[in-house]
């Protein structure tokens, strides 16, 4: 289960790939497909029937940057501070986690 929080941080991250000034081609749509459901694998094999923020930060984001991020030139020479991980931590940083995650019974 993915609460519409939880979803709507993973689209908020990934939109936010698209707009960083050292990120050239951020993720698509179809890899924002990809990391909700990396995240839905990654909550199964930790034995939960839900997702967390945490699920979409420590493991999709951070296993998956290389191969969902085209750098732009500036990045790729890592003038300066900007690194993948300098990036995505300023990425993680903007965008708020959300709190509630859990299906309310009902």
């Amino acid at each position: 289960y993915v609460h519409d929080h939880v979803a709507k941080y993973i689209v908020q991250l990934m939109e936010a790939t698209r707009k960083n000034a050292y990120i050239e081609l951020g993720v698509s749509p179809r890899g924002t497909i990809a990391c909700v459901r990396l995240a839905k694998a990654w909550a199964f094999l930790q034995r939960r029937n839900y997702v967390i923020p945490d699920d979409v930060t420590v493991q999709v984001l951070t296993q998956c940057r290389e191969h969902l991020i085209q750098k732009t030139f500036e990045s790729l020479k890592g003038i300066g501070h900007v690194t993948v991980d300098a990036t995505l931590q300023e990425i993680l940083s903007d965008v708020d986690k959300p709190t509630t995650y859990k299906r309310l019974r009902g």
